[in-house]
């Protein structure tokens, strides 16, 4: 089985004054991952974590 590993990649311009993002570029392998994450049920990421978070 051979693995490969890809970079993902984002670029983000921040206004330190704001404390805001301004504008946000990234890859769609990175974007990909995100949406991943997100369609995830809680408890599916918290077992993944190994259950070390501060959540009740």
């Amino acid at each position: 089985m051979r693995l490969v590993l890809d970079k993902m990649t984002s670029k983000l311009m921040v206004s330190k004054s704001r404390n805001k993002v301004l504008y946000a570029e990234a890859s769609a392998d990175f974007v990909d991952f995100i949406f991943r994450i997100l369609t995830m049920p809680l408890g599916s990421v918290i077992k993944i974590l190994g259950g070390n978070t501060n959540m009740g």
